[in-house]
Parts: C-alpha cells; structure tokens; sequence
C-alpha cells in the first residue's frame, strides 16, 4: 500500500508529460512517477504516500480517505509549525489508536528544515 516518495534535483521535461505511450499500463507507471516525485530539499521527510480509488467519499465530508486497520497503522503524529492544538487534544482525538507519538514541530533556528520542538506545546 505504501509507497516511496521518489526525491530529485530535476522535474521531468514538460513535453514528457504529452508523450504517446505503447500502452495504458506506460502511461499509469509514468503518471505514478510524477505523483511519488518531489524535490531532494524535502528528502528529510522520509515520506511515504498512500494511493485510493475516488468510488466512495466519506459520507461526512465528502473526502475520500484509506482507512486505519490492518494494513495501515496510525503511528505518530507531528503538528506542524502553524498548529496552535495541544498535544492533550490531539491525543483525546485520536485516543481509540494504541501506541501512537505525537509530537510538535517547529522551524529549524539557522535553517530551513521543520524539527521537533523539544519544549512541546501544551501550555
């Protein structure tokens, strides 16, 4: 289900994109490609991404989302740099899942990375 995010220094030529392909599978590998590719700045995410049909929306919000179970476990959450909800919040949300981080992030002091605020964020 998971799959690698693919980090480079260069986009693909924007011809590439109108290519003819041989077949439907050449063009849904390429497709594919564009969609895990980012650029190598980000490489310190260690991202991982989750593709899903668009068949059924969640009936509440009318997203479309995969679902925790079996084969995808809820294992850490991190707030990121804008968020201002307490670590005690996101725990009461998401308190039916065992064994889950959550943590606080915040931008890097001399650098443009996003690291763990040690001094959380529950005041």
């Amino acid at each position: 289900m998971l799959m690698d995010v693919i980090y480079t220094a260069t986009r693909p030529p924007p011809e590439s994109i109108y290519r003819a392909y041989q077949t439907q599978a050449e063009g849904e590998a390429y497709v594919r490609e564009l969609l895990l590719t980012k650029f190598n700045d980000w490489a310190y995410e260690d991202e991982v991404r989750v593709f899903t049909d668009l068949k059924t929306p969640d009936k509440a919000t009318g997203l479309h989302f995969v679902d925790f179970g079996e084969n995808l476990r809820l294992r850490e959450v991190i707030a990121g740099p804008l968020c201002n909800t307490k670590v005690s919040q996101i725990r009461s949300a998401i308190s039916e899942y065992d064994h889950v981080n959550v943590l606080k992030a915040r931008l890097a002091f001399g650098s443009f990375r996003v690291v763990k605020n040690e001094k959380g964020f529950d005041a």
